[in-house]
């Protein structure tokens, strides 16, 4: 059983004009998330846009071609998918081979992101059934949640220990336990006393 501690990040909008030419700035990442509100701009010389998934690259790139802007900056919201970001990374890269355009791909998600699924993704492996803890409308939470489902069938996306159906998880020996990024400590604990004193 583990339990990750709660661990807050901020987005880093690495979007302002570093260069005085004209640039776009992809930003990978989910707009749903609260933490994105502000990040989609345009100002005079640069244009900012936003890929959610990697079907949507091919649309963007031709967006940015239409442009005709040269330099193309690649960044990621802090709690977006590693896996994601690079395919949608390997995506723009072939696009715009034979093109001039001149691309800076930077790896803004966070340290403490990358490890909390690395770890998820780990431990999802070797149980029977997999409990991500925190809310079900934060993108950094669904993360896990997508990451766990991926290496165990059995995963449950929970608020509260009371989402928790505790005949289904009984017989069970091994449980994982995971928490989003912003999750109170208290709702961890929660879970964690239920499933010990079953």
């Amino acid at each position: 059983m583990s339990t990750d501690k709660n661990t807050s990040t901020n987005t880093e909008n690495m979007s302002t004009n570093t260069n005085k030419n004209s640039k776009t700035t992809i930003n990978s990442n989910n707009i749903s998330n609260d933490s994105d509100t502000g990040m989609i701009n345009e100002s005079n010389q640069d244009k900012e846009t936003i890929i959610e998934k990697k079907e949507d690259t091919k649309e963007k790139m031709q967006e940015f071609y239409n442009s005709n802007i040269k330099k193309l900056l690649v960044i990621a919201q802090t709690t977006y998918s590693m896996k994601d970001f690079s395919d949608i990374s390997d995506e723009i890269k072939k696009s715009i081979q034979g093109r001039n355009i001149t691309l800076e791909i930077k790896n803004t998600i966070c340290n403490a992101t990358k490890l909390r699924q690395e770890e998820t993704k780990e431990l999802a492996r070797k149980v029977e059934c997999m409990i991500i803890v925190g809310g079900k409308n934060s993108s950094n939470t669904n993360k896990l949640f997508n990451i766990a489902k991926t290496y165990c069938k059995n995963s449950l996306l929970v608020e509260t220990r009371e989402e928790i159906n505790v005949n289904d998880i009984k017989k069970l020996n091994k449980i994982g336990i995971m928490a989003g990024a912003s999750t109170p400590k208290k709702s961890i604990d929660a879970i964690v006393e239920l499933l010990q004193s079953i």
